[in-house]
């Protein structure tokens, strides 16, 4: 995903934490957790892989 377009990496990323965010905020630690592994994932495969 490194060649996709800067803008779009931001946007679906922001996605992933802001729906991690809103779990958090309504008690769905479940999805919470859930979460936060893709917000690893999201991070990790849009902004350190070469």
């Amino acid at each position: 995903m490194p060649h996709w377009p800067l803008a779009l990496r931001l946007i679906l990323t922001a996605a992933v934490f802001g729906a991690t965010a809103w779990a958090f905020a309504v008690g769905q630690m479940g999805l919470a957790v859930v979460g936060i592994v893709a917000c690893w994932f999201a991070f990790q495969r849009m902004f350190m892989t070469l």
